[in-house]
């Protein structure tokens, strides 16, 4: 039996997270698809975080990759705080404590994808943590070890003109 979920943009509902995003404030998220879907291994959605918006540091029972799709927004772990801008995109491991952050003064958003899906019926599998100090933020650099659960990929790195192996080559050892 296949089953699928279409679901329009024009009719996405963002409403706040609940326990997702414990302590939060000036986040909404929309789910695309979830466990109440019927998805066993996945929840996708969007996420957006107001000017000023931020959540409180927490810890998932579950994998959390996400690409940024517009604004700006600081996303602080024990390992970095990172500055993340459009076409920046990375994974936070299973529970490792993070807290997302607005930077600017601009609306922010990013597509998620919660691997097992998060579970309403036990507090979303996450849980408040104490909170990670403040820090200056880094950008994402693919040399820095800080950073390598992060990258950027944007429409110019879609060229096939850009693609041969000696061009990768180059822009592997020196992004």
């Amino acid at each position: 039996m296949a089953r699928f979920v279409v679901r329009r943009a024009a009719e996405a509902q963002y409403e706040d997270p609940g326990h997702l995003a414990p302590g939060a404030v000036g986040v909404t998220r929309w789910r695309g698809v979830g466990e109440a879907d019927g998805a066993a291994h996945t929840d996708f959605g969007i996420t957006r975080l107001a000017a000023g918006g931020r959540t409180a540091t927490h810890v998932h029972s579950f994998e959390e990759s996400f690409h940024v799709l517009e604004g700006e927004v600081i996303l602080a772990t024990p390992e970095a705080t990172v500055h993340l801008v459009a076409g920046d995109y990375g994974v936070i491991p299973i529970g490792v404590p993070h807290v997302w952050r607005s930077a600017g003064d601009q609306e922010a958003a990013w597509a998620d994808l919660f691997t097992p899906p998060a579970r309403e019926r036990y507090g979303s599998d996450t849980y408040q943590v104490p909170e990670i100090p403040e820090r200056d933020p880094i950008s994402v650099d693919t040399r820095d070890p800080r950073t390598r659960s992060f990258g950027n990929i944007t429409d110019e790195h879609m060229n096939p003109g850009g693609q041969s192996q000696e061009l990768l080559a180059v822009s592997a050892s020196s992004s």
